[in-house]
């Protein structure tokens, strides 16, 4: 059995007989330990670094050289404590630090085989994908596919965010909808006063338009998922409530003048009344002049619009007049003239 005398001997004599220039070995007589300096370290293929302690410094090799390269199978393994790359106080198991944020080195990249750049963090915290130059925070570089897509079942239901080439934003969700929950929403302006606000622009503000044999309704406004004003997509509208609706404006297909129907109020009696149709001037009464000196309005019609070439033909009970004015009534007199609302009239009755 060999005394530690002994053992210190046998050691520094094996420190002195060291002939390695890139090592430096330095035996301590007081406490009996070791320390060794690499300043070249170059192992052969297959072979390993061991490294037991708790701090390993290569400042003074870095110092000399520009990179670091892991060829082959090259890896390191077996670390048990934080590595730090640009720092001596590692917060991570990997922590990557810069001195300047306008380092034109990036913190970390991933690159492929052609070394074309897959990931990438810049010393200025931005993160580019596909891209070896982020512009933002995030910068997702794809000119063939949506660079961003949002999954909730792999493969099958998702929402895709594609820049196209014209610079113009298109989302595609797997389930046709997009939601917005309780916000408002705006185009044009960044103070949205409504669910819609539209501002700016010369072009028109809205546009619908349906591909050929769409039959549904280009615009449906609803109250409690009832309609109540809807343009079908033959450009037909109607006021009212759902299906059962008061008003319609319907458009002619032959190049004839449009047409306005008022349809009795909605309900479960047959014999509701028509509605009304008030020409006023100035205020919503039933007629005569407004707050504002307005007279009510005139129905016109031409067939050289607001000329006195009026040719129309106006019909009261009857869709098939046949004069200016024809009045359809079996049951009683067609036509009453009145100064004093029921005692003061004229009938005229044709029997």
């Amino acid at each position: 059995v060999l005394s530690q005398e002994q053992v210190e001997d046998y050691a520094g004599a094996m420190v002195s007989s060291n002939t390695e220039t890139d090592i430096t070995v330095t035996y301590q007589d007081t406490d009996g330990t070791i320390d060794f300096e690499v300043t070249d370290m170059r192992p052969t293929a297959g072979s390993d670094i061991d490294v037991v302690g708790t701090q390993v410094s290569i400042e003074s090799i870095l110092d000399t050289v520009s990179d670091i390269n892991l060829t082959g199978t090259g890896r390191i393994t077996g670390l048990e404590a934080n590595l730090g790359i640009g720092t001596a106080t590692p917060k991570a198991i990997l922590a990557v630090s810069t001195t300047s944020a306008s380092s034109i080195l990036p913190l970390f990249r991933v690159a492929s085989s052609t070394n074309a750049t897959l990931f990438t963090i810049e010393a200025s915290g931005k993160v580019g994908i596909n891209t070896s130059g982020p512009d933002r925070k995030l910068d997702v570089l794809d000119a063939t596919n949506p660079q961003m897509r949002l999954t909730y079942t792999d493969g099958s239901v998702f929402t895709d965010f594609l820049t196209n080439s014209g610079g113009d934003l298109v989302v595609t969700a797997s389930g046709n909808d997009v939601i917005l929950f309780n916000s408002n929403l705006g185009i044009g302006t960044s103070t949205p006063a409504a669910r819609l606000s539209v501002a700016g622009g010369s072009a028109p503000m809205i546009v619908v338009d349906a591909k050929t044999g769409f039959a549904k309704n280009l615009i449906d406004l609803k109250v409690a998922s009832t309609s109540k004003m809807k343009v079908d997509s033959a450009g037909d509208i109607y006021f009212g409530q759902g299906s059962n609706h008061n008003i319609q404006i319907s458009q002619s297909t032959s190049g004839n003048g449009g047409i306005l129907y008022m349809y009795a109020g909605q309900g479960s009696v047959a014999e509701n009344n028509g509605g009304d149709l008030y020409l006023s001037g100035g205020s919503h009464g039933t007629g005569g002049a407004g707050p504002g000196g307005g007279v009510s309005g005139n129905i016109i019609m031409a067939t050289q619009g607001l000329s006195d070439n009026i040719k129309g033909k106006v019909g009261i009970n009857t869709t098939g007049p046949d004069r200016r004015l024809d009045i359809l009534d079996t049951s009683g007199s067609q036509l009453r003239l009145t100064y004093t609302d029921g005692s003061v009239f004229t009938d005229f009755l044709t029997n």
